[in-house]
């Protein structure tokens, strides 16, 4: 089985054009069947004023079908608490961080401002 409940993914919805806004949802696997995945997390949207990435209050439940060419699909260490996970500006990067030692790198180039 590709997914397992309790697995935590990073859901990264795929831009199409270069001024759509980056969208991400992170969350914990319920269950997973027939290429489909039910996901308890948050999503999160960038404010354009700041250019902040802010966590919607209220988890979401998401159904999501795993190999959708509209998602890029990260699966994160088991460790992580998804109600802890944050995105911050970090050495001129986005990040994604636990703040207790995970950090993923969400840049999209290899060099220049990537927030």
């Amino acid at each position: 089985m590709l997914l397992q409940s309790s697995d935590k993914i990073l859901l990264a919805h795929r831009r199409l054009f270069d001024r759509d806004a980056p969208r991400h949802f992170v969350g914990e696997v319920i269950a997973y069947e027939d290429r489909l995945a039910k996901v308890r997390g948050y999503s999160f949207v960038r404010n354009a004023m700041t250019g902040e990435h802010i966590r919607k209050a209220d988890p979401r439940v998401k159904i999501v079908p795993i190999g959708s060419p509209a998602f890029l699909i990260y699966e994160l260490p088991r460790t992580v608490t998804v109600d802890a996970l944050r995105f911050i500006a970090q050495d001129d990067r986005l990040v994604l961080t636990d703040d207790a030692g995970f950090v993923m790198n969400m840049a999209e180039a290899t060099s220049g401002s990537s927030i």
